[in-house]
């Protein structure tokens, strides 16, 4: 997340105020876990880099899978 950041800095002249994260495939089960580790991760990252007031905001797209 910080390398993805700081590349868009440098591509773009400012960070992003807002991410996207898209997730494919994720189980009916798996997608509690995601929220609890995985965002809770980002929002870390986020945290070191950004105060509270510039922080960007996180939306996240999780498309889950169908098994028949």
């Amino acid at each position: 997340m910080n390398s993805a950041l700081n590349l868009f800095k440098t591509n773009v002249g400012v960070y992003p105020e807002k991410i996207i994260i898209f997730r494919d495939g994720v189980g009916e089960g798996m997608r509690d876990k995601i929220v609890a580790t995985e965002v809770k991760q980002f929002i870390e990252c986020l945290e070191n880099k950004f105060n509270k007031m510039s922080r960007p905001h996180i939306t996240l797209v999780v498309v889950n899978k169908r098994i028949n």
